[in-house]
């Protein structure tokens, strides 16, 4: 047998498809499954490993939906039922997770809404040096990876305009924009300057 098929072989009966368990005790059953070995034609091993996954392009994300449009209300449908005033255990029961954080600002991840990546409420100070248990801005946080994609700009624009009115050339270009609704509510397009995030900052009205 080739020196390099014994190699494979030993690689393979040492770790290739291979299965452990803990055993008894805390965490037994959980099983782990050791990544394959496979020869190469040069002479030596490589690992399969699963390809990297794919990075989110203005392509996959239906902004429109996320914002919802004019008659859905000034707030995106899956912000439609938090309301101000709101203390994080209210919030955590329409968005789980919002009660977790110990500030102001309480950050809830999100998971299978392509672009979409966390959403941060602000809460404040209903009384002076009091917790911050009163909830004022719900902000959208979209993936940085899309900070550079000039399509998914236009495409947030565009859906942000439909929703809560139109946008000047100049604040547009500036990255910019503000948008004033009933009751003196409003909503910021930015982009932030430390993450690069596109981040939709959303005041919640009282009803």
């Amino acid at each position: 047998m080739k020196a390099w098929a014994v190699l494979v072989l030993g690689l393979a009966a040492a770790c290739g498809g291979r299965s452990s368990s803990t055993g008894s005790g805390e965490g037994a059953g959980v099983t782990q499954t050791m990544p394959s070995v496979a020869a190469t034609g040069g002479g030596g091993a490589t690992l399969n490993l699963p390809p990297p996954a794919k990075a989110v392009t203005a392509a996959d994300v239906d902004v429109a939906r996320i914002l919802g449009g004019k008659a859905d209300g000034w707030l995106p449908p899956v912000l439609a039922k938090l309301r101000r005033g709101m203390t994080p255990a209210e919030a955590d029961k329409i968005l789980p997770g919002a009660a977790k954080g110990d500030s102001a600002f309480h950050q809830v991840s999100v998971d299978g809404v392509p672009g979409l990546k966390s959403i941060t409420l602000y809460f404040a100070s209903s009384a002076k040096g009091g917790p911050a248990s009163d909830l004022h801005t719900a902000t959208l946080v979209f993936d940085p990876v899309l900070a550079s994609d000039d399509a998914f700009y236009d495409k947030l624009v565009d859906a942000s305009a439909a929703k809560w009115g139109p946008v000047k050339p100049e604040s547009k270009a500036k990255k910019l924009i503000t948008f004033i609704g009933p009751d003196f509510v409003s909503t910021q397009l930015t982009k932030d300057p430390i993450s690069s995030s596109y981040e939709l900052a959303i005041d919640v009205p009282k009803k």
